[in-house]
């Protein structure tokens, strides 16, 4: 993967001298199958973040509360 010291080689080799174990992914937008590991290392879960769409909210400025210990009579 691009900027990654470790091959999907090298991973495979991690997994296959652990016999029987689970193989967990965890990656975002594509990551895995856009560097070819899909074909490669045997996950047996994945989960690939999508940040599309991104969802943008414009936050009004907070209203300060009154203190609740405090009479407002008037």
């Amino acid at each position: 993967m691009p900027y990654m010291p470790v091959t999907k080689e090298e991973v495979t080799g991690v997994i296959a001298s652990h016999p029987g174990v689970k193989v967990a992914g965890v990656c975002f937008m594509s990551m895995f199958e856009k560097a070819g590991w899909l074909n490669t290392v045997p996950f047996d879960l994945l989960i690939d973040g999508t940040l599309d769409p991104v969802k943008v909210t414009e936050m009004r400025p907070r209203i300060k509360c009154s203190d609740p210990g405090s009479s407002s009579k008037e």
